[in-house]
C-alpha cells in the first residue's frame, strides 16, 4: 500500500510529500490502533479510517506548524483591495502593528522613565567639579571628540581624556553598580 507523508514546505511554501511503501497488514494495524484510540475518546461514535486518512491527519498537524513558522520569518504581508486597501501592496509587517506612542499609558510611562533617569543623570553629574562636568557632558551628550574638547579649552587631547576618566571613576566610586550590602 502507498501512504503520502507531508515531507515540507518548497521555496515557495507549498506542501511536499513522500510516497512510502508499507504492507497491508502494517496498514490494517495502524487502523485497528486508530480505531481503538478513537473507541476509547469517543466512545460508540469512533469511525473507522483507511490509513491515508490517518497520514492525513498527521500530515494536516506538521503542514499547519511549518505554515505559522514560515509566516512568522516572512517580514512582509500582502494587503488585498478587499481588506479596504486600495489596490494590493507588499508592507513590512511591522507596519501593521498598532502605534500605541499616544497611548496615554504609554506616555506615562515614558515620562516617568525619562524623569527617573534625568534625576540619576544630575545625581551623578553632582560629585564632578564644574569643569569634569562640562567636559563629560560635552563628550558623551553632546558628541564632541576630546580633540575640539581640548581645542575649545586650549588644552592637549590626552588632558582632557585624563579628565573625563577621572570623572567617570569618581561616578563609578560614589555610586557603584552593585552596593555591598
Amino acid at each position: 500500500m502507498k501512504l503520502y507523508l507531508y515531507n515540507g514546505l518548497d521555496g515557495n511554501g507549498k506542501a511536499t510529500y513522500q510516497a512510502i511503501e508499507i504492507s497491508n497488514s502494517e496498514a490494517d494495524a495502524w487502523v485497528q490502533v486508530d480505531f481503538e484510540r478513537q473507541q476509547k475518546e469517543k466512545g460508540d461514535s469512533a469511525v473507522l479510517r483507511t490509513a491515508q486518512q490517518i497520514a492525513d491527519e498527521m500530515n494536516k498537524n506538521e503542514y499547519n506548524s511549518d505554515r505559522r513558522y514560515r509566516y512568522m520569518l516572512d517580514p512582509t504581508q500582502i494587503i488585498k483591495a478587499e481588506d479596504g486597501y486600495e489596490g494590493a501592496e507588499e508592507v513590512a509587517r511591522t507596519e501593521l502593528v498598532a502605534d500605541d506612542t499616544y497611548n496615554p499609558e504609554r506616555q506615562w510611562l515614558d515620562a516617568e522613565e525619562t524623569d527617573e533617569s534625568q534625576m540619576r543623570i544630575e545625581m551623578w553629574l553632582s560629585v564632578l567639579s564644574k569643569k569634569q562636568r562640562k567636559r563629560l557632558i560635552d563628550y558623551v551628550i553632546n558628541g564632541k571628540t576630546l580633540t575640539e574638547i581640548a581645542e575649545e579649552e586650549g588644552l592637549h587631547h590626552s588632558t582632557i581624556d585624563e579628565s573625563i576618566k577621572a570623572a567617570i571613576k569618581k561616578i563609578n566610586k560614589k555610586f557603584p553598580k552593585h552596593p555591598e550590602k
